[in-house]
């Protein structure tokens, strides 16, 4: 009888314990679902406070499209301009000679250019040479690799044969 009962008090405190356990358990869910509504709160706002920047950023879009038309108006008006102002240059000398000026100019610069794109061309190449001379060399150390690998099973395969026919002799 007394084992019974002493059976009984410890399944009562053991189940006292386990009420215990839930109950801070449940609480420790609580918070972390309290916590999880206050995430979704946030993101919530961020994803509102996103979709209205997006809105602004359509209508700004919109907006520099209707100014790039704008511009795109002007550059087209300009180069009307340019036209007519090249047919006054053609009959005013000195503004002729500073055409010339310009256009030696461009060509200075457009040689400049050619030279810095032979010289990118030229780093291009050794670029790809000195790439396939660092695979090849990874080749061929991958195959030292596997002749040392191949040696050294041939080498222990030696070994056996040399101590078995040194057991045998």
């Amino acid at each position: 009888m007394e084992v019974r009962l002493q059976h009984y008090r410890q399944y009562k405190d053991s189940l006292a314990w386990d009420w215990e356990r839930m109950i801070r358990k449940n609480a420790e869910l609580e918070d972390f679902v309290d916590f999880l509504e206050m995430e979704l709160d946030e993101k919530t706002k961020e994803i509102k406070l996103l979709k209205s920047d997006r809105r602004c950023l359509r209508k700004e879009v919109k907006l520099l499209a209707e100014e790039r038309y704008d511009f795109e108006q002007i550059i087209s008006d300009h180069e009307s301009a340019k036209v007519t102002l090249n047919n006054l240059a053609q009959r005013n000398k000195s503004l002729e000679e500073e055409l010339t000026k310009s256009r030696n100019e461009a060509i200075d610069y457009q040689r400049k250019f050619q030279e810095s794109f032979d010289s990118l061309q030229a780093s291009e190449d050794l670029s790809r040479k000195l790439y396939g001379e660092i695979s090849d060399s990874v080749r061929a150390v991958s195959i030292a690799g596997k002749k040392v690998v191949v040696a050294e099973a041939r080498l222990y395969d030696l070994k056996k044969s040399l101590k078995k026919l040194g057991v045998s002799n």
